[in-house]
């Protein structure tokens, strides 16, 4: 052990020694990845994440686990935009950012008017915990949850959603179109419109869909709408929600780069808060592992995104936060007709 803790501080040095650093600048690399790379190579993630040694002879903050190399110089001419700002906060800072936004939310709209849309993935369970905290600090019960049922649900999903149910005692409204799913038994069955309720057939008028049929593809540009949105519209109208909170990033789709921490929206009338909207999909990584937070085992097999059964391939064999997530799309494992429509998605409603 005492060789391995010489290795390592004696490395650190040497690493120290051969950076050159422009002036006024600050590089933080996540620890999980840097030390595995650059300091420890074979070992695994869980590893590293175990490793507390030489916390501060390496520069390593032990809460939010990352480690700087800082030069002494001035500061940058260049001043970052709010938005590059907030992107470049460290974990606990970004933590602390979205904790403000669930509680500015809950000063405007009231605990009992606030929904929690939860897909059993990474970002909506982080969301969730972060939302058990500030409730805790409070004095509040969770809000309501609700997760939508589009017709095609990972057995892993179902199995993880009612785990978290039980683990937090949450209230957890699960939402689904009948009228649509009780007309198929398989993914890619033909659904004749005129079978179709009133309410779903207006939906696909709105989407100027006039054909006679269309196959059940749960994450079709037409399902998506039918099954997610409608619940979706159904629910708030039904409940009185004033506001949704939902797991949204700004750097997991084009569409959603423009969006704001609390954003209007109509039919029915509601606003959307978006708590983590300036995370990252490392940034996520390292909460969950930093604070213990569930996960899906989907993640372990390779899956970076999950969306329905039929329309979710994995990234790669190895686990999520082990892959080259800087470098490679996140969602490039889901269905690509619906990832280039997300902008006409969002407009009706979806997420």
């Amino acid at each position: 052990m005492w060789f391995f803790m010489v290795r390592l501080f004696t490395k650190f040095k040497q690493i120290r020694t051969f950076f050159t650093l422009p002036s006024s600048v600050e590089i933080e690399k996540n620890c999980i990845d840097s030390i595995r790379e650059i300091v420890l190579p074979g070992f695994s993630m869980e590893q590293i994440i175990s490793l507390n040694v030489f916390h501060n002879t390496l520069g390593v903050d032990h809460h939010c686990r990352n480690f700087s190399l800082k030069t002494n110089k001035g500061t940058p001419e260049m001043e970052l935009t709010e938005k590059t700002q907030i992107l470049e906060l460290d974990i606990n800072q970004k933590l602390e950012k979205s904790k403000s936004i669930i509680r500015e939310a809950i000063s405007l709209f009231g605990i009992e008017n606030i929904a929690i849309a939860i897909t059993g993935g990474k970002d909506s369970t982080t969301i969730l915990w972060i939302f058990k905290q500030v409730c805790e600090e409070m004095g509040y019960e969770l809000p309501r949850c609700i997760f939508i049922d589009e017709g095609d649900v990972f057995v892993e999903i179902r199995e993880f959603i009612h785990y978290i149910e039980k683990l937090w005692s949450l209230k957890i409204i699960f939402l689904k179109n009948d009228n649509v799913s009780l007309q198929v038994q398989h993914v890619g069955d033909l659904i004749q419109v005129s079978f179709l309720n009133e309410q779903n057939q207006m939906a696909l008028e709105e989407m100027n869909f006039f054909e006679k049929e269309f196959p059940f593809i749960p994450d079709s540009t037409i399902c998506n709408h039918l099954m997610k949105t409608i619940p979706l519209r159904n629910f708030i109208a039904e409940h009185g929600i004033k506001a949704l909170a939902t797991a949204i990033r700004w750097d997991e789709a084009d569409a959603r780069e423009s969006e704001e921490y609390f954003s209007q929206r109509a039919n029915p009338s509601h606003s959307r808060v978006h708590p983590i909207l300036h995370f990252k999909e490392r940034d996520i990584w390292i909460a969950i592992f930093k604070y213990d937070i569930p996960y899906n085992s989907l993640y372990k097999l390779g899956y970076r995104s999950l969306g329905a059964r039929c329309a979710t391939i994995k990234s790669s064999d190895i686990p999520a936060w082990r892959q080259d997530l800087e470098n490679t799309p996140e969602r490039g494992g889901r269905d690509q007709e619906k990832e280039a429509i997300m902008g006409q998605l969002r407009a009706l409603g979806y997420m």
